[in-house]
């Protein structure tokens, strides 16, 4: 197993706890201080965004690898592919399922911000884990 495989696992094992935690919490809100805004697919939304988040973070960290223009071409394209599959998410459910549309959509923002932030802080992660090893190869 790589380094690179290795970073990948970590990120992907704690990207988990965060889709756990979102789980948990999103159903807590949703169940019993806003019980009228309940839709039943906001599990599935969260298992979305996290299949979504690990391909970033498996692509991210590959492209580590390489130069610096090819990290920050591939970081920017993931980034514009899951704000495009994300919009196509949210079209299909306003066009198929149609319940609560509202919730639909706040969870929909509220889980990007959350994912978003992850992915910048492994992303972050990444870039002192290069810089050392630039160091140590200079």
């Amino acid at each position: 197993m790589t380094t690179t495989d290795k970073i990948i696992k970590k990120g992907i094992t704690r990207l988990g706890f965060v889709m756990v935690a979102c789980n948990l919490i999103g159903l807590c809100i949703y169940r019993f201080l806003l019980p009228e805004y309940d839709y039943n697919y906001y599990p599935f939304l969260v298992l979305v965004m996290f299949t979504i988040s690990a391909i970033v973070v498996s692509v991210t960290a590959k492209a580590m690898e390489g130069d610096n223009a090819t990290f920050v071409n591939i970081a920017m394209t993931t980034s514009i592919l899951k704000l495009i599959l994300l919009a196509l998410v949210f079209l299909l459910y306003a066009l198929f399922i149609k319940v609560n549309l509202v919730s639909f959509f706040v969870s929909l923002v509220v889980l990007y911000v959350i994912f978003t932030v992850f992915e910048t802080m492994f992303r972050a992660k990444l870039n002192r884990y290069q810089d050392e090893l630039n160091k140590k190869n200079n």
